[in-house]
Order: structure tokens, then sequence, then C-alpha cells
């Protein structure tokens, strides 16, 4: 089965992908939902997202939508990017990834899947395409 890369594919899952994990890391999700199953009540502190800076990249509209909505400051780097789209969606945009990291409490970069990429990582391609570990 071949694996090709369309962009705008999936941005919106994508995107909302990345404020799943980061709601839940950040926030500090997990370990009080556990606390409560079991029957416990622990009060446990978190972060809030209220203020921070989010770095973001290609698939960046979609996360900067969701964070102005979460009251984050959006920094972006795209060298292709539209300046645009950037002014409607209240993006500082920053002349590269290392002002991005720098400046941002936090950063989502999506890069495509390729061959170097799943072996830099100790995997290989399965015959589906997908990034599967070396046993």
């Amino acid at each position: 089965m071949p694996v090709t890369f369309y962009p705008g594919v999936n941005h919106t899952t994508v995107a909302e992908h990345v404020f799943g994990l980061l709601l839940a890391i950040y926030c500090d999700i997990v370990p009080p939902r556990n606390f409560v199953k079991s029957g416990q009540w622990k009060r446990l502190t978190g972060h809030e997202l209220f203020g921070k800076t989010i770095g973001i990249g290609r698939i960046g509209k979609e996360v900067a939508i969701r964070a102005r909505a979460f009251g984050m400051n959006v920094l972006g780097y795209d060298p292709y990017g539209d300046d645009t789209v950037a002014q409607v969606h209240n993006v500082t945009r920053l002349s590269s990834i290392d002002d991005v990291l720098k400046g941002a409490d936090t950063a989502q970069r999506i890069r495509p899947l390729n061959d170097a990429r799943c072996a830099s990582s100790g995997h290989r391609r399965s015959t589906s395409g997908s990034c599967r570990r070396i046993a």
C-alpha cells in the first residue's frame, strides 16, 4: 500500500490531536482521572494554557484557531506561509524556527513521516507504510 503526502488533508484532526496531547500533558489530566476512577480524591494542580505562548508550523492555522480560543499567544514560522492567514488568526510571524522555540512555552512541529525519520527513531517501515519498532 503506497503512502503519499497530501498537504491539507487531516489538518483539523492533527490540530485537535495536538490540543488533546497538550491538555493531557501540560495540564496533567491523567493522574487526577486515575485517582477519581479508583475512588480517591487527591487535589493535584496542573498548569494553565491561558496566557502561554505556542509555536506553530505548517499545520498552524488550525492549531492557531484553537490556541486563541484558549487565550494563548501564537508564534509561527513557515517560509511559505501566508501573511493574510497570520494576520487573521493573530499569529506573530518570526524569521526562524529557533526564534519560535526561544519564545514559546510549548511548540508543535508536525513533519511528514519518511524512511529517514522512521529509521532514526529505531523503527522501520512496515508493508502498510506505518513505522514499526525494530525488535
